[in-house]
């Protein structure tokens, strides 16, 4: 069986871009979902575009 972790929410606040990147780069997160119009979409964007 394998588990596929998504994160929501990402592009919620500059707090929770983070939290999620950091669960990510641990390996823990696979995937996220944009909320677009929110307060930190572009932090969003410019924390993917960093890869």
């Amino acid at each position: 069986m394998k588990l596929i972790l998504n994160a929501d929410d990402f592009g919620l606040t500059e707090s929770v871009n983070l939290a999620i990147v950091d669960c990510i780069k641990a390996g823990v997160v696979k995937s996220t979902t944009v909320m677009m119009n929110q307060p930190g979409t572009a932090h969003a964007a410019a924390l993917n575009a960093q890869g």
